[in-house]
C-alpha cells in the first residue's frame, strides 16, 4: 500500500508520500521523510529537494526557472535555464541585476532559447542543450486547425493530427491515435491501444515496467504498469505516466492557457519563484504511480506516490519534471 510520512520503508523499492522520500535514519531503520525546502540542508535527504528546488551545494534553492526576457541577478547561478545567459543592466544593492538572454535570438537550438509564444523550428525538444544555435530559428506556435508536420510546432496542449495541429485528448473512440497516445479523449475513459483510441479497461495487462515499454502506440516509453492499492505485482496494466481523467482534462487545458496569459516563458523547474508556479500544476494530481491505481476512477483526486521522473506533458515548457517524470511528454 502507498506509505505515510514516519513509516518504516525500503529505500530501493518502496514509494514514499508526495514530496518526500526512503532514508535509512541513525537507528539503521529506514523511513520515508519529508524533503526540505528553500534553504534546507538536502544532503541528508540524497540531494533532493521538495517544489522541485535543485540542491546545490548541500542547500535546496531555485535553479533554472527564469526564461527568455525575465530579469535575474548576475551574482546568483542557474537562475536562467541552461542555455540562456544573465546580462548585466545596472548594478544594485543585492548584486547585478540582469537579464536572461539568448544572444543570437531569433537563432535557437531549443525552445528554451525562444519566447513564451514560440518554439524553435529545429524540432528539439525543450530542454535539450547543445552549443549550436545556428540549426534552428524561433518562430510562433501554430494555431489548432493550421497545417503541421510535427506537434512540436503545435502549442503544447495540442499534437499534429493529419497534418493539422488539433487539441490533445479529443478523438472519439476508434480513433486513430498511432501519431500519439495522448490523442484519445480521456474524459470518456479511452487510451490509445494498438493505434485506435479504446476503453481504458482493455488496456494491456503487465507484471513489470519491461512489459509496457515497447507497445507500439508509446513509442517513446511514457507507458509505465499501473498495479492495484496492494502493490500486487503481476496484476498491472498498461498506461501512460499522466493519468488526466475527466475533471483534470479541463485543468490541464486551464493550465496552458494560464501560461500564454501571463506571458510565462519556457523553463525547466516549476518552482516557486517562477511564472508557471502561479498557474499551478494539474499534472501534480494527474499521476499515474504504480500503488495508485485509484486514479483510474474519476472520483479520486489525489495520489499519494512520489513522481519517478518530471513529466514533460507539460509540453515544450517544462522538463522538470515532472523531471522526474516522462523526460518528455512532448509527442
Amino acid at each position: 500500500m502507498c506509505l505515510q510520512l514516519n513509516d518504516s520503508c525500503l529505500p530501493d523499492s518502496s514509494r514514499c508520500p508526495s514530496e518526500s522520500t526512503c532514508i535509512i535514519q541513525a537507528d539503521k531503520r529506514a523511513r520515508c521523510v519529508a524533503l526540505p525546502g528553500l534553504g534546507g540542508d538536502c544532503v541528508a535527504t540524497n540531494y533532493r529537494c521538495a517544489l522541485s528546488y535543485s540542491c546545490i551545494d548541500g542547500v535546496c534553492a531555485p535553479e533554472y526557472y527564469l526564461g527568455l526576457g525575465e530579469h535575474c541577478y548576475t551574482n546568483i547561478t542557474h537562475q536562467c535555464v541552461d542555455s540562456l545567459q544573465c546580462i548585466p543592466l545596472q548594478t544594485f544593492v543585492k548584486g547585478e541585476l540582469g537579464i536572461c538572454q539568448n544572444e543570437r535570438y531569433p537563432n535557437c537550438s531549443n525552445a528554451n532559447q525562444c519566447r513564451y509564444n514560440e518554439t524553435c523550428s529545429n524540432n528539439i525538444s525543450s530542454g535539450s542543450s547543445t552549443s549550436d544555435l545556428s540549426q534552428g530559428i524561433c518562430v510562433p506556435f501554430t494555431n489548432d486547425g493550421d497545417d503541421c508536420k510535427s506537434s512540436d510546432t503545435c502549442f503544447p496542449s495540442s499534437a499534429c493530427y493529419n497534418n493539422k495541429c488539433i487539441q490533445k485528448f479529443s478523438l472519439d473512440l476508434g480513433g486513430n491515435c498511432a501519431p500519439s497516445a495522448q490523442l484519445c479523449d480521456v474524459s470518456k475513459n479511452l487510451t490509445c491501444i494498438n493505434g485506435t483510441c479504446q476503453s481504458r479497461s482493455l488496456a494491456q495487462k503487465c507484471s513489470a515496467f519491461s512489459d509496457c515499454q515497447t507497445l507500439p502506440e508509446d513509442p517513446k516509453g511514457l507507458m509505465m504498469c499501473m498495479c492495484d492499492d496492494t502493490y500486487n505485482v503481476g496484476s498491472g496494466v498498461c498506461l501512460t505516466h499522466v493519468n488526466i481523467y475527466q475533471e483534470d482534462k479541463y485543468n490541464y487545458i486551464n493550465y496552458f492557457q494560464c501560461l500564454q496569459k501571463n506571458k510565462c516563458h519556457h523553463i525547466k523547474n516549476i518552482v516557486p519563484e517562477s511564472c508557471a508556479y502561479k498557474c499551478g500544476n494539474p499534472l501534480l494530481q494527474a499521476t499515474n504511480y504504480q500503488c495508485a491505481t485509484k486514479l483510474l476512477s474519476r472520483n479520486n483526486s489525489t495520489s499519494n506516490g512520489s513522481p519517478s521522473s518530471t513529466i514533460h506533458l507539460l509540453g515544450n515548457y517544462h522538463i522538470a519534471i515532472l523531471i522526474i517524470f516522462i523526460g518528455s511528454l512532448i509527442l
